[in-house]
């Protein structure tokens, strides 16, 4: 079963636990634990961590840089784009993006706060979510912005 990942009102919850977005020594701790993948490519460390995030499988993407949370992605998983890849068309890369800004829309979660025709920003109290289609490598992200 793989890890839960939550993002609410009140901050980012790993596997139940929460996590304070800002708080770099537990984020690595409970990334390790859950049996993340770990690169160094010089001054940047990353945890990769399949996880549950809507009920859907996303790819937790974690990068540090000198010791400090640098930034915190979501790829989906499960989208024509992921099954496909780059045979993807740009309307089946689109169609994905809506699905999961819809999925964050029925949470009642989040506050859209911008929407573009690739894009959507949603605030929570502790930050910011930004979904994105990158036309380049035909993926659905989701990045996560702390408040600060």
């Amino acid at each position: 079963m793989k890890p839960n990942f939550m993002v609410d009102d009140l901050g980012v919850t790993l596997n139940g636990l929460r996590l304070a977005v800002v708080d770099s020594g537990l984020l690595k701790e409970q990334l390790r634990r859950a049996g993340s993948k770990e690169m160094v490519n010089g001054n940047y460390v990353y945890y990769y961590l399949d996880v549950e995030f809507l009920s859907e499988p996303f790819l937790l993407c974690c990068r540090f840089d000198k010791g400090e949370i640098a930034s915190i992605w979501l790829k989906w998983l499960s989208g024509s784009c992921a099954k496909l890849g780059f045979d993807s068309t740009e309307a089946q890369l689109l169609s994905d993006t809506n699905h999961i800004k819809n999925r964050i829309r029925k949470t009642n979660l989040f506050s859209l706060v911008e929407e573009g025709y690739n894009f959507a920003v949603f605030s929570f109290k502790k930050g910011v979510l930004r979904i994105g289609a990158s036309l380049q490598n035909f993926e659905v992200n989701i990045e996560i912005f702390a408040k600060k």
